[in-house]
């Protein structure tokens, strides 16, 4: 992907979430069947980053655990959300990105990217993103990376049309809209990703595949994908 496009990107998903905030928010009430996951993950305690929070949705799934929960998003609009929804929580909202987490190093112990990574354009900034998560995870730390798998039969069409744009996106690269506005988001496969994630510091641990309320075996007959990854 040309730098002007992956700038271009960096800038127009923090905007287009302000834009749809409320939209957005208002979509994300309930808990996805992968939240259980997350919540098994936790343990009493444990200091978790949500990396790319939204409205704070997940808080909720994991509150039992008495955890120190540190929510981070890029967009302004989305942290007002998330601020109105936990105004009664002990919690910490932060503004940043996946470049840019204002953390010390080794500082948290559980990292959840929920629909979030896949907004991130070019392998390059991926993998600069991965280095990032890696240098606040504690040494024992793990990473679930959840996307879409836009590889279904109502999304395929916006890969096709990635082909178009070849020379100044990548394959894959693909423009969904909410509310009007046409947000951007990434299509990875299991190999795309796992290929990604080899190249970093991170060990695969696990994939899961799920679709509505129940996990799944394929990745074929999924909606979400997680990646669990360890350091």
């Amino acid at each position: 992907m040309k730098k002007k496009f992956i700038d271009f990107l960096l800038q127009k998903v923090p905007n287009d979430y302000n834009l749809v905030s409320q939209t957005f928010s208002n979509s994300r009430h309930k808990p996805w069947a992968e939240f259980e996951l997350y919540s098994d993950a936790c343990f009493e305690g444990a200091k978790v980053l949500d990396l790319g929070c939204g409205n704070g949705r997940l808080f909720y799934s994991l509150k039992e655990q008495n955890i120190k929960y540190i929510g981070l998003d890029n967009s302004a609009g989305l942290l007002d959300q998330a601020k109105e929804n936990l105004v009664k929580e002990d919690v910490e909202l932060i503004e940043g990105s996946f470049l840019d987490i204002p953390l010390p190093d080794n500082s948290v112990d559980l990292i959840f990217a929920v629909a979030s990574f896949h907004h991130l354009p070019s392998n390059e900034i991926r993998l600069q993103a991965l280095r990032e998560m890696q240098r606040v995870l504690k040494p024992n730390g793990k990473l679930y990376i959840s996307v879409w798998n836009l590889y279904q039969k109502r999304y395929f069409k916006f890969i096709l049309e990635s082909l178009l744009r070849l020379g100044s996106y990548d394959f894959g690269d693909t423009f969904i809209k909410l509310g009007g506005v046409k947000r951007y988001y990434h299509a990875f496969t299991p190999y795309s990703l796992s290929r990604l994630v080899s190249k970093s510091n991170f060990n695969l641990v696990n994939k899961h595949y799920y679709k509505n309320t129940q996990k799944t075996s394929s990745f074929w007959q999924s909606q979400n994908m997680i990646f669990e990854l360890k350091l």
